[in-house]
C-alpha cells in the first residue's frame, strides 16, 4: 500500500473517531428514566403507578393541616391521587424547569416518599419550593413534574406531566387537604 493511502486511511479513522465520540449519549441520557406523558387532570399509568394530578397552584405560603410554610420564593403545589398498578410502591418526586431539579418538600407531610398499594388509591398534597421569579425563568413555560416509584428513577418507569408555570397566578395562600386514603 502506498504511504498516501495509508495518511488517508488513518486520518478517515480519526475523524470517525472524533464523529463517534461528539456523537455517543452522555451517561445522563443512557440512563434516563422512560416517561409516560400526561396532562393535569389525565389519569396516566407507568410500569409502577396509576396516578392524576389534579390541580397545580402557585402560592406565597402553604397550609397543610397545622403546618404553615413561607418561603422567600413561591411554593408549587400539586393535588395528586396515586397507586401502586400492580405491586406497593413508593413515591418521589421533582419538578423540572429548565434542567434544574427541584425535589419535593419534606418538611409538610406530604405524599412525596409515601407508600401506596395497589389498587388502593392515596391522594393529597406534593410542594415544591420554587425561586419567586419562576415565571421569569425561559424553561417555566414547560415545567415538568415527574413522580415515580422511589427515589432512584434512573431506566425506570415515571409520569411526566407538563405545566406552564407563566400561565399560573400567584395566590397569596393555599390551604391542602393533608394526605389520606381514597379519591379526591
Amino acid at each position: 500500500m502506498n504511504r498516501g493511502v495509508g495518511v488517508l486511511a488513518g486520518l478517515g479513522l480519526l475523524a470517525l473517531a472524533f464523529l463517534v465520540t461528539f456523537t455517543s449519549p452522555t451517561e445522563d441520557q443512557t440512563q434516563a428514566p422512560f416517561a409516560v406523558t400526561g396532562a393535569v387532570g389525565e389519569q396516566v399509568v407507568s410500569d409502577h403507578l396509576v396516578m392524576t394530578v389534579h390541580e397545580v397552584i402557585l402560592a406565597r405560603e402553604a397550609e397543610v393541616g397545622s403546618w404553615v410554610g413561607t418561603t422567600s420564593g413561591l411554593w408549587l403545589a400539586v393535588d395528586v391521587t396515586a397507586e401502586g398498578r400492580v405491586e406497593r410502591t413508593s413515591l418521589g418526586a421533582s419538578v423540572y424547569i429548565d434542567g434544574v431539579r427541584y425535589p419535593a418538600s419534606s418538611r409538610p407531610d406530604t405524599i412525596d416518599g409515601t407508600v401506596v398499594d395497589a389498587a388502593l388509591p392515596r391522594s393529597g398534597p406534593l410542594l415544591f419550593e420554587l425561586p419567586a421569579d419562576i415565571a421569569d425563568q425561559p424553561g417555566a413555560r414547560d415545567a415538568v413534574v415527574r413522580i415515580g416509584a422511589g427515589l432512584d428513577m434512573r431506566l425506570d418507569s415515571v409520569i411526566d406531566v407538563h405545566v406552564d408555570l407563566t400561565t399560573l397566578e400567584a395566590q397569596e395562600r393555599v390551604a391542602l387537604d393533608e394526605p389520606r386514603d381514597g379519591r379526591r
